[in-house]
């Protein structure tokens, strides 16, 4: 071996060794406060304490980076029913420093006290798990705008995922807003948004085919828009190609002695299914002015 590859080994030996040793002072070096060279990304609804009241479950403070297990840090965050996913990244150079980057869960939602996600999967049950007042708070704040599905039989997962794509098809179809979700002893389901509410029948195989037929009616509905005709429902639960409109049961409010007249007349009618429109009353006769009386100088003239 030549002199200069003895120098340049000898120099790159070296280089290496210090660097270690200097990763090596870096990583056991202890760090009072892990808030401080902490950076919390991606949250929407949750807050930077809740990320840091977690990192401090870890009792970090005062001991080296190198006993902050990324991994370990990020299955505990995990554990709060709004985070779906934690990435935790440790740095040395070109300072000490923590990255976390969290995904938060889409909640969709609220099946008895359980709350489901975007993909109706559980995400917590609010009866069986013990949760901090914060997260109890914070569970509460997002359940407001979520779907209520009420159900007389108990709700397997494929049925809630169905429900989870009909919801989806209904709301990107119409841009309605699905409100609640409400199905009988039969397993009959409607779909209620807040303009119309949608019957879709049973949850079987055929159901998604089903709700596709609303696409077909969009035209109808905005017509019935302009026209200012609402709508009760819209049956899309038969096996047929057919969709019915099903209009909303209004009762006309009359004057009160027209409304004694007609119920002392005829006996009370069931309420028709169609809008009932008011009767226009007839006009009434405008008297005719009374003649001017004449001058006196007119009515001599007229003497003479």
């Amino acid at each position: 071996m030549s002199p200069k590859e003895i120098l340049l080994s000898t120099i790159s030996f070296l280089v290496l060794l210090s660097s270690s040793i200097y990763t090596f002072h870096e990583l056991s070096k202890p760090i009072k406060n892990y808030d401080s060279i902490t950076w919390v990304y991606g949250l929407e609804t949750l807050k930077r304490e809740d990320i840091i009241c977690k990192l401090d479950k870890e009792k970090l403070n005062g001991k080296p980076i190198l006993l902050a297990n990324p991994v370990r840090i990020s299955t505990r965050l995990k554990r709060h029913p709004l985070i779906a996913e934690a990435k935790v990244k440790r740095f040395i150079v070109p300072q000490r420093k923590i990255k976390i980057y969290i995904k938060e869960t889409k909640l969709w939602a609220k099946y008895g006290s359980i709350l489901l996600d975007q993909n109706a999967k559980s995400v917590v049950n609010l009866n069986r798990t013990c949760l901090s007042g914060r997260t109890q708070r914070q569970l509460r704040a997002a359940i407001s705008p979520l779907i209520i599905i009420e159900s007389s039989v108990a709700l397997k997962d494929h049925e809630l995922i169905i429900l989870r794509k009909l919801c989806k098809t209904i709301e990107s179809s119409t841009k309605l807003k699905v409100t609640n979700i409400k199905g009988d002893k039969e397993r009959n389901f409607i779909i209620y948004t807040n303009h119309y509410n949608f019957k879709v029948g049973l949850l079987d195989r055929s159901v998604l085919k089903r709700i596709e037929r609303v696409t077909l009616v969009l035209d109808q509905l905005r017509s019935i828009d302009k026209n200012h005709t609402d709508l009760e429902y819209i049956d899309l639960s038969l096996s047929s190609s057919q969709v019915i409109l099903g209009r909303k049961q209004v009762l006309t409010v009359l004057p009160k002695k027209i409304a004694q007249v007609i119920s002392s007349a005829k006996p009370a009618a069931k309420p028709s299914s169609r809008i009932a429109v008011e009767p226009k009353l007839a006009p009434k006769p405008v008297p005719k002015p009374a003649p001017k009386p004449l001058s006196e100088a007119a009515a001599t003239t007229t003497t003479n």
